[in-house]
């Protein structure tokens, strides 16, 4: 059913693919000067007084040298960017306040050398676009591919990160490194600046978080969604589903198929993941922890298990009206499929049952007159 919907929404709204060879580089709005948000290229780190345990961090951690770095989102709602190297592999921490979207990428290599994002000062879609300073090109967070110049088509890859309380990750990563207060000069999207000194205990966005107003125009109102609702956007093969951060939060572990891959979506404490299930179906236990139908247990924001780990997919959670601009034929779990009250499975059901009655019916007095006709001279 949900294919067959996908291409109604697609037929009916004409719309073509996000992907960055179809970009119409009119949609890009010059918002703030280049670097008037001063992305962090030379990041500092154990400067851990100004973090308490319910600040929310951005959290890497690699699997094979357990070495471990927090990002707090005091620090990236600030400067947007940091461009960082973990157990050897050159990475890029990005949030956009105004689509509320935190993403980790790996930073490709230019003549051996890895790119260097900063902040462009454009928008697309409300949301940051981000330019590499070997060629300047331009780079939408959400989407993750360059838009135009050297590098135009190319898709970053994604690098598994966690959004979850400092003290959790702490928890889990003792000896993590923590990002150290940059405090450069700052500027605001409304051309104001501050020369140093930033209060990191300050959200510049917190007012923009409790409107229900968008920065910048909606390219595709839905109100399926309030717009700000918070969503795990997941796209896979041409395909795009949006989980509402309320269904997550009310069910923990989401089991579906997105683009033909079975995927088992979760929740816990703010952090929102997808894995590849593959023939599983995982249900909530407790906590942090998940089960398959053989009883093993999982962690539901790592994927380890404990006897092997499930493979983590690309996720963005976003407000609800930047995922929809982005990927604007998007399902809705719980609104498209599957419907919490459908009737129309019962009443399809009803409908073969009435006609297979009427027609065995039907049947059944042909049979009879066959019998009681008296035989034609």
């Amino acid at each position: 059913m949900r294919r067959v919907l996908l291409a109604v929404l697609v037929l009916v709204a004409l719309v073509a693919p996000a992907r960055g060879e179809h970009i119409d580089l009119t949609g890009l709005e010059r918002q703030v000067g280049q670097d008037l948000i001063a992305a962090v290229t030379e990041p500092t780190f154990n400067d851990t007084e100004y973090v308490g345990d319910t600040d929310l961090v951005i959290g890497v951690a690699d699997g094979g040298t357990g070495e471990a770095t927090a990002y707090p989102l005091k620090v990236l709602v600030w400067h947007e960017i940091v461009n960082d190297v973990v157990a050897g592999t050159p990475i890029a921490v990005t949030v956009c306040p105004l689509c509320r979207s935190g993403i980790v990428y790996e930073r490709p290599t230019t003549d051996g050398e890895p790119l260097v994002f900063r902040v462009s000062g454009y928008l697309y879609r409300n949301n940051l676009v981000m330019y590499d300073v070997q060629t300047s090109s331009l780079w939408p967070q959400i989407l993750g591919e360059a838009i135009n110049g050297t590098h135009h088509g190319t898709r970053l890859r994604g690098v598994a990160a966690t959004t979850e309380t400092w003290l959790e990750w702490r928890g889990a990563h003792p000896n993590t490194r923590v990002i150290a207060r940059p405090n450069p000069p700052v500027c605001f999207p409304d051309g104001t600046c501050i020369d140093g000194g930033i209060d990191y205990e300050v959200d510049p966005y917190e007012g923009y978080y409790a409107s229900d107003r968008t920065f910048r125009d909606r390219v595709y109102v839905d109100t399926r969604l309030h717009p700000k609702a918070l969503v795990f956007g997941l796209e896979q093969n041409g395909e795009a589903v949006a989980y509402p951060f309320v269904a997550l939060e009310a069910s923990h572990a989401i089991n579906d198929h997105v683009g033909g891959t079975p995927v088992v979506v979760t929740y816990h404490n703010g952090s929102a993941q997808a894995f590849v299930r593959g023939d599983r179906t995982f249900a909530w236990r407790e906590h942090r922890t998940m089960t398959d139908g053989s009883g093993r247990e999982f962690d539901m924001v790592t994927g380890e298990g404990t006897s092997d780990r499930l493979a983590k997919m690309d996720g963005v959670v976003a407000f609800w009206f930047a995922w929809k601009d982005h990927y604007p034929a998007t399902f809705v779990h719980g609104i498209d499929w599957p419907k919490p009250f459908d009737m129309a499975p019962f009443v399809i059901a009803g409908v073969a049952a009435a006609v297979a009655v009427s027609g065995l019916v039907l049947w059944r007095r042909r049979g009879r007159r066959k019998v009681t006709e008296p035989p034609s001279e």
